[in-house]
This record gives C-alpha cells, sequence and structure tokens, in this order.
C-alpha cells in the first residue's frame, strides 16, 4: 500500500503534509526505491522468484511439514464482498466473524480466506473452518492468490532450504516447491505462479513445474497478473534510472501498453483485466487496453486509493476526508467513476494502526 497510508497508520495524522509526490523525484530514485526494498526481504507488491527441482503433493494433515489445528469459525457465504480485519476477527458490512488468530496480512479466494497471524504461521478459513496450514517470515509476510480460483501461495523459509507452497482452498491439496534462490511471490493467475529471482521476472507452470522468463523490460518488477494481462514497473536504463514514464502492461500479444505517472508498488486488476487500480495517494486507475487514466470522484476527500476489486466495474478503496479520519471504504463503478461510502467510518487512523488489515496480502505498515 502507499507510503501515506502507512504513514497515517503509524504517525501523528495531523503532522502529515498531503502535498503530491515529485514525479521526477520518484523517476530518479526509483533504482535506489527497488534495491532498498529487495533488500529488506517480503515487502510490498514486489515479488522474486527462482524454482530449483521437483514438486512434492500431499494432503492437509498427511505430512509432518504442515500441521493441522482446527477452529470453528462463521466464514459469510461469500468473499465477494468488502471485507476488513481487525485484531483477530474479520469483519464485512452487517457481520463477522472471529478466526481466532490475528490477522496480519490476508486474502480470498474464491471458497475462503488465506491469512497470517504476524508469528510466522498461515491459516486457512475455509466453510467454517480455521486450519493452520504452513509457515511463513515473521517479519514482512507476503501472501499471494487467485480471487477468481481457490490456489493460495507464500514462501516457507523453515526447513533447511526455503519452499514455495501452493494451497488449494478448494481440495485442501498443498504442493511444495523447491525454491533455494527465491525472494518473494508476485501473483497467481490460474495455473501459473509469478514472481522474480533478482531481477528476472520469471513464472512457475505449477502443472509441471517449469519455470520460464517473463516478457517484460529489463529489470522490471511484476505488480500484478490477470488473464495473461501483466502489470509491471518499467524496467531500468542502462544507467539504473527508471527506463519510462509509468509503470506497463504487457499483453499476452506482446503489445505494452504506458500507464504514464504511475509509479505504484502494488496494483490490482479487474476480474476481467480489462482495468487495474495502482497504489497512490490519490485514485491511478487506468483502461489496460489504451493506458488512459479513468476519472474516479472521490468527492474531494485527500487520501484515495484502490485496493480490490468486487467485480469487473466495482473497485474497493480506502479513504479519508481528511488527515485523522475517520477511515472509508469506498466502492466505486468504473468506468462511470462514481463512489459509494460503503464503510463510513472504520475508526481514526490512530485507532487503526496497531491491528487492522485489508485484503492486500501484506502488512499494511510494510
Amino acid at each position: 500500500m502507499t507510503e501515506k497510508l502507512k504513514t497515517l497508520l503509524h504517525e501523528q495524522a495531523e503532522t502529515v503534509d498531503f502535498a503530491l509526490p515529485d514525479l521526477e523525484s520518484l523517476t530518479r530514485t526509483g533504482d535506489r526505491r527497488i534495491r532498498r526494498r529487495r533488500a529488506t526481504g517480503l515487502v510490498g507488491g514486489v515479488a522474486a522468484l527462482a524454482v530449483v527441482g521437483g514438486l512434492a503433493v500431499t494432503q492437509l494433515g498427511g505430512s509432518d511439514d504442515v500441521r493441522r489445528d482446527a477452529t470453528p469459525a462463521g466464514d459469510p457465504a461469500s468473499t465477494a464482498r468488502v471485507t476488513w480485519a481487525e485484531g483477530s476477527v474479520l469483519h464485512w458490512p452487517g457481520g463477522s466473524t472471529d478466526l481466532g488468530h490475528p490477522v496480519r496480512a490476508y486474502l480470498p479466494t474464491e471458497v475462503g480466506y488465506v491469512f497470517t497471524d504476524g508469528d510466522g504461521a498461515v491459516w486457512s478459513a475455509v466453510d467454517g473452518v480455521v486450519d493452520r496450514v504452513g509457515g511463513i517470515e515473521s517479519r514482512s509476510p507476503r501472501l499471494v492468490a487467485d480471487h477468481d480460483g481457490s490456489l493460495a501461495a507464500w514462501v516457507d523459509p523453515l526447513g533447511p532450504r526455503p519452499r514455495v507452497v501452493v494451497l488449494d482452498q478448494a481440495t485442501g491439496e498443498t504442493r511444495f516447491f523447491d525454491a533455494t534462490e527465491l525472494e518473494t511471490l508476485a501473483a497467481i493467475d490460474g495455473d501459473t505462479l509469478y514472481g522474480q529471482a533478482g531481477r528476472r521476472a520469471t513464472s512457475l507452470d505449477l502443472a509441471s513445474g517449469e519455470t520460464r522468463p517473463v516478457d517484460v523490460p529489463r529489470g522490471a518488477e511484476i505488480r500484478a497478473v490477470e488473464d495473461g494481462v501483466i502489470v509491471s514497473d518499467g524496467g531500468y536504463d542502462d544507467g539504473g534510472l527508471a527506463a519510462n514514464d509509468g509503470d506497463l502492461v504487457t499483453r499476452p500479444d506482446g503489445e505494452v501498453v504506458t500507464l504514464h505517472q504511475a509509479y505504484g508498488d502494488t496494483a490490482t486488476f479487474s476480474p476481467d483485466a480489462r482495468w487495474v487500480s495502482i497504489d497512490a495517494d490519490e485514485p491511478k486507475v487506468f483502461d489496460t487496453t489504451t493506458g488512459q487514466q479513468v476519472d474516479i470522484d472521490v468527492a474531494g476527500r485527500v487520501f484515495a486509493t484502490g485496493f480490490e476489486w468486487l467485480a469487473p466495474d466495482t473497485l474497493v478503496m480506502i479513504a479519508s476526508k481528511n488527515e485523522t479520519g475517520p477511515v472509508e471504504l469506498l466502492t466505486c463503478t468504473v468506468p462511470a467513476g462514481t463512489c459509494a461510502s460503503t464503510v463510513p467510518d472504520l475508526g481514526s487512523f490512530a485507532d487503526l494502526a496497531a491491528s487492522f488489515a485489508l485484503p492486500v496480502g501484506i502488512e499494511l505498515e510494510d
């Protein structure tokens, strides 16, 4: 999520300067910013992937590698709704459920939720049951999931070598891929997992276990993938500077579309990949076929950024009318650009600083 949101959650909101960012400065310092994120590990929406060796398959509870500790919980009937978490409680308009463990980062699939508790455990919540399904870095964890399917994945650092863990929430099956050179993951799209090995964007075919390079510019980092459409940064020129004036959309036919003045660390596609929202301090929503930015009317709110799509035309945003709060969740219609305050008062930024999570797969303070 945006640096401004992190600041609002963790510093006195009334001291925040809401001036717009200097885009030239962002471009000049992009390479330094990327290197800093890599150095700190699982941070933001960046990822790295190198897969070595074979594939192991097990059922939940059928291996010493996965522990099963069931906790009953009343999950909502559908994951296609506005959600947020505070402490161990998952909320949605009109209801909530206590998952029995702190929710520090989480994501939905089409059948349930995967979350991490901040202490290195990964949990799966499906049909009212919460199971422990693996381990993850306790500092800056990163989960990825396919909102259109049942797969979720993360990197398990435990054991003699790191492993990529892929969970199918529909069947309860987990698969393990050896990943001795792996840094982080970026996205799941169907049966393909995306990430990076160093500065090389890489994909992993989950059926065959084969890896291959991704056709994005040199040094580019993948932000999101949907239906084979990829959004990434622009990579770097020979001098180590950002190579263009915004993030890039790379389509399956090789066409590249520039999202001008978009420099987000994370991104989220609409389910049909027609639209993409780039994290920023103000709405940055683009048509992926043309690169044209969509006007979103947030009624003068000083902060608003999209983080999840509920339908091909429905984007969820976190927003606020002023620097202290209350924090709101908006649902916005694209491309009409109209928004409604679905959750008008989550409390102040100070109230939410310690235990608030959104379905973005990372801790908000990362």
